[in-house]
């Protein structure tokens, strides 16, 4: 299902992949275990994100 919503606390209690949009494209993509609100705004508002890399 795609959901869209201004407010990113909703998204965050219900979805378990937030993908976010800038400019029309998408620009980052979030886990259910990467989610941080500061972050997602960060990427609203066109910023790069830049994530730890983790081991499988």
């Amino acid at each position: 299902a795609l959901i869209t919503s201004p407010g990113v606390e909703d998204l965050m209690l219900i979805c378990d992949r937030i993908l976010v949009l800038y400019q029309g494209r998408i620009t980052e993509e979030f886990a259910r275990k990467e989610f941080s609100e500061e972050d997602i705004y960060r990427a609203m508002q066109g910023e790069t994100i830049h994530r730890k890399e983790t081991a499988s």
